[in-house]
């Protein structure tokens, strides 16, 4: 081991480095990342030359809460990343230069050489505190890397970082992530590896979730015809998510009050617009209409999935049963509307270039939204802000005055729960009785959550159900007006979003978070251990944990976001060990570094944003993202691809990726809309799925190219079974050159063989999709030679091959 001095823009960065080697030849991975001169070791001696740099640096300017430091040049043949893109996402990225990286970089691949070596580079969270990412230094041309560390409070100050920047190198990408990635974490607050961690059996088991099917007006009732439906076509789910709209929320008395003069008020949008804003880029019901409930607080009536134009062009299965007359689904309205239809506004837009005119458009368009033109100007501030980061600033600025925040966050209201805050941990009169539906008065009927869990898995035959709530235990947090919050030391804090965040989410600016402030839980190991224990105690076997990346901008005069982050994990991870035993935890909404390396023993969480079922051009993307972003988060986790519809244009292609993703299967259909010719090719009779056994990740040839941008590279993804693997793993190019493979295309019902040096042509068009199970052919002199390609009506057709 030898330390190097790194030299930097206002601080010096010092390097302690080790080479671990156990090959004849070692790559050696200085900081600057130069070019390795060196050859590749010879594979078949099963040695993987490694170098590994921990990166720490000091200030020389004193104290402080944030700063940035050059680590040195960025010199390589290609690079992947993936990067925060909204507050709780984050996306794949590629490039060539340092110049071209996003902020907000949380991971970065780098193909030193065409070939290889591969190097890594993880940003840490220093001392639980202090939360790193990669961005670029400069501008166009300019190839030097620079590491933001920051607190996010200004009262937490350092002036040395001891674990930065964690830099790994090997020939293997894929061997490569798999150890690092886990040593990155241990420095950055403990996620075990996936591998250590224990898989709980909803993996094996088809699911169904109530989401899109339901949004906020889930109910018992819904539910029951839910279940009904997919039994009735012979796909019986095993278990069921609860997602939010069970719980018992409540607006702040004076947004209630406003509420409910914005809807009688306001204008209705023009054809049922969709609205994005902070809203909408968590949930796609935001778009929808709401209805008053019996207690004058708002809950959506959301999109029904038979009101959508691409379930109408996707063809139902044979057997599809006849959807019911009447169900307690959403109601169906328009799909909403395109600004291009309405109004030529880019151009205008982009006329906001001085101060005077951004000034002048953001007062007009908060003039809007005063006037009751909400939907509109929401949409326009929220896709244009990105292209005018002024009139972003400006919006945010005014958005904050007094009585444009009343009628902001009335309008929030109107459009989705988000503004609401926990005021119970029980059920709400949704979940009264098996009858109970969205319309149910919410006063004088008390919950019974367990006698509605109860009898829906007795007579559904179900074996798991999981209930949703967010990790700060609603969107805005618990309630300091509700005298049951009070126990828990509720305390009304007002988020922060760093300019990070500002920077790849403008909107944040004015998300009802900013403007409401987000009631957040002093005592939150007696809040997490009382709502876990009620569920537990109802029957509930887990529980699908959101909104998690919230918690980092409420770091302000809290000690930090990656402290209060840390601090709700270790509760939520301690409580979910004591009441689901078995592991039962999904992740969500969970992109952020500061939750990522927090996910101690918790396996599943999401890897992509939502599925948009309106949504037509974010299906191709939706997979892309999901296997991308799976070669971080894939070392620590298992990847949750997320929920889809099977009665959709994109039904198959959704179908096939979650079928060949290793991570849960399940779907939200409304009931009475399925394609059961699709789901039984994911689903057995008895309610089980054929998985993968790793997280899906793309294949090494496409590995740094961008299938979703360069309209020329295909997405390949690979996976393997508890028997045969794909082409592009290292255990096959280690075969003899002479092995036979049994190549079986599921789009094309066709087997051929062939060797290494060979392969199947295939031919999709845009967003078709296939899945070619590869297993090598077994041959023994004067035996005939046998390969098991297994069932071959189902997607995953060699996920039914177990060898014994």
């Amino acid at each position: 081991m030898r330390i190097c001095t790194l030299v930097c823009r206002k601080s010096q960065a010092h390097c302690l480095f080790s080479v671990l080697s156990r090959g004849l030849r070692t790559t050696v991975l200085k900081p600057a990342i130069a070019r390795s001169n060196k050859q590749q070791p010879e594979r078949c001696s099963g040695y993987q030359a490694k170098s590994r740099t921990l990166l720490g640096f000091h200030s020389t300017s004193g104290n402080c809460s944030s700063i940035d430091t050059v680590v040195g040049k960025l010199r390589c043949h290609r690079w992947v990343a993936s990067a925060k893109n909204k507050l709780w996402w984050m996306t794949p990225e590629w490039g060539t230069k340092a110049w071209e990286l996003p902020p907000e970089t949380q991971f970065l691949l780098v193909e030193v050489a065409p070939g290889g070596p591969y190097a890594v580079l993880l940003p840490l969270i220093d001392s639980n505190t202090f939360r790193c990412t990669l961005r670029p230094s400069g501008g166009e041309g300019d190839d030097l890397l620079t590491l933001r560390t920051e607190s996010g409070d200004d009262a937490v100050q350092a002036s040395q970082w001891d674990h930065a920047l964690y830099v790994a190198a090997g020939w293997d990408p894929y061997a490569l992530l798999d150890s690092a990635i886990p040593i990155a974490a241990s420095f950055s607050g403990g996620a075990k590896p996936r591998a250590a961690k224990e898989q709980p059996p909803t993996l094996d088991l088809f699911g169904w979730c109530t989401w899109d099917a339901f949004y906020f007006t889930v109910s018992a009732r819904g539910i029951g015809q839910g279940l009904d439906s997919l039994r009735a076509g012979g796909t019986p789910p095993k278990w069921l998510v609860i997602d939010d709209g069970w719980q018992m929320t409540q607006l702040d008395s004076d947004v209630q009050q406003k509420s409910q003069e914005t809807v009688e008020d306001a204008e209705p949008s023009p054809n049922g617009a969709a609205v994005q804003s902070e809203a909408s880029t968590a949930h796609p019901s935001s778009s929808q209409p709401k209805s008053a409930s019996q207690n004058g607080s708002i809950s959506t009536a959301g999109q029904a999935a038979e009101g959508s134009p691409l379930e109408k062009s996707a063809p139902a299965g044979a057997g599809t049963p006849t959807p019911p007359e009447s169900f307690d689904g959403p109601a169906a309205t328009s799909t909403g509307l395109g600004l291009g239809e309405v109004l030529s506004v880019r151009g205008a837009w982009r006329l906001a270039t001085s101060p005077w005119r951004t000034l002048g458009l953001a007062k007009g368009l908060v003039g809007d939204v005063v006037n009751g033109g909400q939907s509109i100007v929401f949409d326009l501030a929220h896709r244009y802000s990105m292209e005018t980061p002024l009139l972003a600033r400006t919006i945010g600025l005014v958005a904050k005055a007094p009585i444009l925040r009343e009628r902001i966050l009335a309008h929030y209201a109107r459009i989705a729960d988000h503004p609401k805050r926990l005021v119970s941990v029980e059920a709400n009169a949704k979940f009264s009785s098996l009858n109970a539906g969205p319309d149910e008065p919410w006063q004088g009927k008390p919950p019974h959550l367990k006698e509605v869990v109860a009898q829906l898995k007795a007579n559904h035959e179900l074996t798991y159900v999981y209930a949703w709530h967010a990790l700060a235990a609603y969107w805005a947090g618990i309630s300091t007006q509700a005298p049951s919050m009070a126990p828990y030391e509720p305390l009304m804090h007002w988020p922060k979003p760093s300019a990070g965040t500002l920077e790849v989410d403008p909107a944040m600016a004015w998300s009802s978070k900013v403007l409401g402030g987000v009631g957040l839980a002093r005592d939150v190991q007696a809040l997490h251990r009382d709502m876990h224990s009620y569920l537990r105690g109802a029957g509930v076997d887990g529980v699908k944990v959101d909104v998690q990346g919230t918690l980092g901008m409420c770091g302000q005069g809290l000690g930090g976001g990656a402290a209060i982050s840390q601090q709700h994990h270790a509760s939520i991870e301690a409580s979910a060990r004591t009441h689901f035993p078995g592991n039962h935890f999904i992740n969500c909404m969970c992109h952020s570094s500061e939750d990522l390396y927090r996910m101690e023993d918790t396996l599943i969480a999401r890897c992509s944003d939502d599925f948009y079922p309106l949504d037509p051009a974010s299906h191709t993307s939706h997979v892309g993202i999901c296997a991308f972003n799976s070669i971080f988060m894939g070392a620590l986790i298992q990847p949750d691809w997320d929920m889809f519809h099977s009665r959709h244009a994109a039904g198959l292609l959704h179908a096939t990726a979650r079928a060949l993703s290793g991570g849960p299967v399940y779907v939200s259909d409304a009931p009475g809309a399925h394609d059961f010719d699709l789901l039984k090719r994911v689903v057995l009779a008895d309610g089980r799925v054929l998985r993968a056994k790793l997280p899906a990740r793309p294949t090494r040839d496409c590995l740094f190219s961008s299938p979703l941008r360069d309209g020329q590279t295909a997405l390949k993804v690979w996976n393997v079974n508890a028997h045969g693997g794909p082409r592009d793993v290292e255990t096959f190019a280690r075969l003899p050159a002479t092995q036979r493979f049994a190549l079986y295309s599921q789009q094309q019902q066709r087997l051929e063989v062939c060797t290494l040096q060979e392969g199947l042509r295939l031919k999709l068009g845009p967003a078709q999709s296939d899945i070619v199970t590869i297993v090598p052919v077994a041959e023994h002199s004067g035996s005939p030679a046998v390969t098991p390609i297994g069932l071959t009506n189902m997607l995953n057709s060699g996920g039914a091959v177990h060898m014994e």
